[in-house]
C-alpha cells in the first residue's frame, strides 16, 4: 500500500510542478512581450528618430516578438497539458488500488462527448442518460455491469488517449490569444502607418 501512495505522492508533485510551469509562462510570456512590443512601438514614433531610415520597422519587430511569444506561451502551454493527460492512466491504476476517486472524479467529468458516446455504449445506456449521471451514478452504472469506474476510464483512456478529455478551458485561453495577436497586428499596422505619414 505505501508504494502506492509514495508513487501516487511523486505523481502528484509533477502534476503540480507542470501546472506551476504553466502559470509561469501565462505571467511572464504576456507582460514581457507587451513590454517589448510597447519599447519598439515608442521609440520608433520618436520624432528626433523619425529620418532614420527604416525606422517603421521598429513596432514590426515588437510585434513580431510579440506575437512570437504569444504563440510559444500557447504551444508550451499545451505541451505541458499533454504531459499531465498522460499521467491519468496511472493516476486511475493508482486511485483504484487505493480505493479513491479524486483524479477519477475530475478525468470523468471532463470526458469529451466521443468519450462518453463510447462510455455509454459499454454501460449498455443511452448518451442523455450518461450526461446526466454524477460520478456517484456513473459508479452504480458501472457495478451493474460488474467493472469499476477505473477500469471503466481506463478502457477509454486506451481507446482515445489525449483525445479523450476536454480541452478543460484551454481553448477558451486558444481564442484569447487568436483574440490578443489580432489586436496586436492591428496595431502594428496603424503605427507604421503613422510613422510613415
Amino acid at each position: 500500500m505505501n508504494e502506492y501512495l509514495d508513487e501516487y505522492k511523486h505523481i502528484q508533485e509533477l502534476r503540480e510542478l507542470w501546472s506551476q510551469n504553466i502559470m509561469t509562462w501565462t505571467r511572464l510570456i504576456i507582460p514581457v512581450g507587451g513590454v517589448l512590443f510597447g519599447f519598439f512601438s515608442y521609440i520608433g514614433q520618436l520624432d528626433t528618430l523619425r529620418n532614420i531610415p527604416y525606422i517603421w520597422l521598429l513596432p514590426v519587430i515588437g510585434g513580431t516578438i510579440f506575437i512570437t511569444a504569444i504563440v510559444t506561451w500557447r504551444v508550451v502551454v499545451h505541451h505541458i497539458d499533454k504531459q499531465i493527460v498522460r499521467m491519468y492512466p496511472r493516476m486511475l491504476e493508482l486511485e483504484e488500488k487505493l480505493n479513491w476517486a479524486t483524479h477519477t472524479r475530475y478525468y470523468y467529468y471532463n470526458l469529451h462527448k466521443r468519450a462518453k458516446e463510447y462510455l455509454a455504449d459499454k454501460l449498455k445506456i443511452g448518451f442523455g442518460e450518461l450526461k446526466k449521471l454524477h460520478y456517484e451514478g456513473f459508479e452504480q452504472e458501472a457495478q451493474k455491469i460488474q467493472e469499476t469506474p477505473h477500469s471503466l476510464l481506463l478502457k477509454v483512456w486506451d481507446k482515445y488517449r489525449h483525445d479523450s478529455v476536454t480541452s478543460r478551458g484551454h481553448s477558451i485561453q486558444d481564442g484569447a490569444a487568436g483574440i490578443v495577436i489580432l489586436v496586436s497586428i492591428i496595431a502594428t499596422l496603424v503605427l507604421v502607418k503613422l510613422i510613415i505619414c
